[in-house]
């Protein structure tokens, strides 16, 4: 961390003015906070905005800028924003647009650095200029003009489009809604999109089973305002941690709502017959009206160590990997391979066998064998 460097704490973007050699730092305003708040802070390199905007910059070249500050952090999203430019009667007006589920919830402002406001700074801004005079007679703002809490997945919505120019607003005119799948109204759209990941997603090696059978569990996900229609089991038995790839999954079992089996809160099972005695990687995949779920980045909710690697990799496949696991009591059971589970039979509980009870003589301290069957 370097003075010039910025932070955004809470909803306040801060710059670094002082690093000290123990460490702290001083910001160029007091703390708009308590000391006791539990707060989340996100720290940003001045070295990540090493250039300027001209104030006439075409929309591609904003985009690729936004783009260049975003796109380490979004790695598994191909397109996630879009820039518009409209001419003003002085000036320009840039309309910048995010897409995709990691923009589903709350967005920031964007934070603009100019110097017509004196608490952000940076080294490659330079004073507004008319006709090669310095002015301050320059309006530099952002303003919010949608969010994406304005529309919930799954509400039935109507739309109209108006036309504004300078003299006015035309009279708006009704969309027409060629698919009306998922439809509520007629006339109505119903924003949605394909589902999520399963989440909890496990296998189970089946107790006294002659190895040719799996039990996969897994709770349902985001479903992004269109309801589950099916779910996929998928099996790898030629795969390899970190190298998975689509083309070496096959499908073992479709299974559609009608038939999920429900054992708990949007949580189903199924088993699925395999080949005893060989290493398997099992995954779930969900669909809905819109397609098969990713490969984008969606709403994650890990258990165990499936984090290992769904950050990635379940995320790029579009399908959850299932962490194998043992029932409780099942002492003959181990699984210390993450995602991998061999096709099994298990002991089951062993009987016990009691023998008869022999006669018991008290007064002469003897006991009598009934019987020798035991």
């Amino acid at each position: 961390m370097v003075a010039g460097d910025f932070i955004r704490i809470i909803d306040t973007v801060y710059q670094v003015q002082t690093v000290w050699s123990d460490g702290t730092v001083t910001l160029n305003k007091k703390f708009d906070g308590d000391f006791s708040d539990i707060i989340k802070a996100y720290y940003i390199p001045k070295s990540k905005v090493p250039n300027a905007l001209s104030y006439q910059a075409t929309s591609a070249q904003v985009k690729t800028y936004i783009e260049a500050q975003l796109r380490d952090l979004y790695p598994l999203q191909p397109q996630f924003v879009e820039v518009s430019r409209e001419t003003l009667p002085q000036g320009f007006k840039w309309r910048v647009t995010f897409t995709g589920e990691i923009f589903a919830d709350h967005v920031d402002p964007l934070v603009l650095i100019s110097t017509q406001q004196k608490e952000l700074s940076h080294a490659a801004i330079t004073q507004f200029s008319a006709k090669g005079t310095p002015t301050y007679n320059v309006l530099a703002s952002v303003t919010t003009d949608h969010s994406s809490k304005a529309i919930h997945p799954g509400a039935p919505l109507f739309v109209k489009v108006m036309a504004i120019n300078d003299y006015g607003i035309s009279p708006p005119e009704k969309c027409i809604v060629a698919d009306h799948q998922g439809n509520v109204f007629a006339g109505t759209i119903v924003p949605r999109s394909p589902p999520g990941l399963p989440v909890d997603v496990q296998v189970w090696a089946v107790p006294s089973s002659d190895g040719k059978r799996l039990n996969v569990t897994w709770s349902e996900g985001s479903v992004f305002g269109s309801d589950i229609s099916r779910y996929e089991i998928e099996v790898n038995s030629t795969a390899i941690p970190t190298r998975w790839s689509s083309a070496s999954w096959s499908i073992n079992k479709v299974i559609s709502r009608s038939d999920l089996v429900l054992i708990g809160d949007k949580r189903y099972s199924t088993l699925i017959d395999v080949t005893n005695n060989v290493d398997l990687v099992i995954t779930v995949r969900a669909f809905n009206d819109q397609g098969a779920g990713g490969p984008r980045w969606y709403n994650y909710i890990g258990v165990r160590d499936t984090n290992a690697i769904a950050e990635v990799e379940d995320f790029n496949l579009g399908a959850q990997h299932a962490t194998p696991t043992c029932y409780e009591k099942q002492d003959e059971c181990y699984e210390d391979r993450t995602h991998i589970i061999l096709t099994r039979g298990l002991p089951g509980q062993p009987p016990l066998l009691v023998p008869l009870y022999p006669r018991v003589d008290c007064k002469f301290f003897r006991f009598e064998l009934l019987s020798s069957n035991y």
